[in-house]
């Protein structure tokens, strides 16, 4: 498929530096600028803005206020008990005659209407025009430095377009001040403890980058999940056909979308399981793995459809594969199962539950209904499999037991409910290496379901 070839050396890239690149960042919170570059801001994105001389010179007037009067903390806001924009102040001691509105942990904390720095020099010419400062809990006056910091804030998860320019004035520890200059946003990276934590969507930033590099146009879109959570974005490369969505928790991959774009493949991240649910997009699908690999689906491709071709691949195949896989009596039967239906070129689903009703297997056909329902009995208790496989509404279902004779068929031919059955079933007993075909109550034929090894001819070297 032309669309996979397109795709795949992309993808592979992404595999092999997305945990490179996280594991860099874990270790030193430095995202790559070109990714950062490339963020369109999941909160507050900033920039460092070199401070001039004036602003330099009105600064140290600021500190020299700041050290003379022991404070240790300076903010832009307002307490819960105070109405109205306010500088709050906190010093180790008392700052002249003004009362403090509490005093914590040896701590004094003030609260200043702007209008009482206006007649200092330092304010009008350079802090005013920020709107807001910020300490950090590690500054000193004699050793920090001042930062000027221009950021973007941007608004809710449902509307990206509400965003706002900020002027800020950090005041912060030299330590404090190389972690800001690593990371270009508030949000992104954080310190913990040794190593650092981060909340940036690398894999969509790295994503975008190597579209770019592989010179392949995209149009990008997103998909809203619930109203607190945030949107999940995906790419479309039109020309190809080729539709890259984000894995999607809390609902499926949108019809709309699918019946909009008609795309003929469709990239998805997350467990190859849930191929199931997506099978009624009716295209093509490749599933990028968290354990980073691939698993690919080609709606293209026919399955086999005669029943008689179904029955006898399974006759021939069943008892071998089953040998050669490890594991209980049980599971060797159903991955031997799953092994041929995919050889079928059908979906295998192994432990399919729907409304209640759990079955060992169930083979898909391309869109997306049962064509076959199996289950696995080591200790008898076949009854209750014939009406759970028939709440599936297969075209076949299958039964397979271990027992020491063949007396189930018998039982089977006069089982009452086996005269409505809609469909038709196939009857193994692993026991014995015989199935039965039913049509309702009666044999259609008899199998042998032991595998014969052909014989190989060997010639004797002297």
């Amino acid at each position: 498929m032309k669309e996979l070839n397109v795709i795949r050396p992309v993808l592979t890239r992404l595999l092999q530096e997305t945990e490179r690149i996280k594991q860099q960042v874990i270790k030193d919170g430095i995202v790559p600028k070109e990714l950062c570059e490339l963020c369109e801001g999941q909160g507050d994105k900033r920039w460092m803005i070199p401070l001039t001389k004036k602003e330099t010179k009105d600064l140290d007037e600021f500190l020299k206020w700041i050290k003379k009067n022991n404070i240790c903390s300076v903010k832009l806001g307002s307490p819960a008990y105070y109405i109205g924009a306010a500088v709050i102040v906190e010093a180790t001691k008392q700052v002249g005659r003004k009362k403090p509105y509490s005093i914590e942990n040896g701590r004094y904390t003030y609260s200043y209407d702007p209008s009482e720095f206006k007649k200092r020099a330092f304010y009008t010419r350079m802090l005013a025009r920020f709107q807001e400062i910020d300490t950090c809990p590690h500054f000193d006056a004699d050793i920090g430095e001042a930062v000027h910091v221009h950021k973007v804030r941007r608004y809710g998860h449902l509307d990206r377009s509400r965003k706002e320019s900020i002027e800020s004035l950090y005041l912060c520890c030299n330590e404090c001040g190389k972690e800001l200059e690593k990371r270009e946003c508030d949000n992104g990276v954080r310190k913990t403890g040794f190593t650092y934590s981060f909340t940036c969507d690398l894999d969509t930033l790295l994503l975008r980058k190597l579209l770019r590099e592989a010179v392949l146009r995209f149009e990008e879109g997103t998909v809203d999940e619930r109203f607190f959570f945030p949107r999940h974005p995906q790419f479309f490369l039109r020309k190809q056909g080729i539709l890259i969505t984000e894995r999607s928790g809390y609902r499926k991959l949108e019809e709309a979308t699918i019946s909009q774009l008609s795309p003929k493949l469709v990239v998805y991240f997350g467990d190859k399981s849930q191929i199931t649910e997506l099978l009624e997009l009716k295209t093509s699908i490749l599933i990028v793995t968290e354990e980073g690999g691939f698993y690919f689906y080609d709606h293209t491709r026919s399955v086999e459809k005669s029943m008689d071709a179904i029955i006898d691949t399974i006759v021939k195949k069943l008892d071998d594969y089953a040998e050669q896989i490890r594991g209980n009596e049980h599971d060797r039967v159903v991955k031997a199962f799953t092994r041929i239906g995919k050889e079928l070129r059908y979906v295998p689903e192994q432990e399919h539950s729907k409304k209640g009703v759990r079955v060992d297997c169930v083979w898909h056909d391309r869109e997306g209904k049962i064509k076959v329902a199996i289950e696995v009995e080591t200790r008898g208790g076949w009854k209750k499999d014939i009406l759970s496989t028939w709440e599936l509404e297969p075209e076949l279902s299958i039964i397979v037991t271990y027992q020491k004779t063949d007396s189930v068929p018998k039982a089977l031919m006069d089982f009452a409910l086996m005269k409505y059955m809609p469909h038709k079933l196939f009857y193994i007993n692993m026991g014995t290496k015989h199935a039965f075909l039913f049509e309702k109550q009666k044999i259609l034929r008899k199998y042998s379901v032991e595998f014969e090894e052909e014989k190989k001819f060997t010639v004797e070297e002297i």
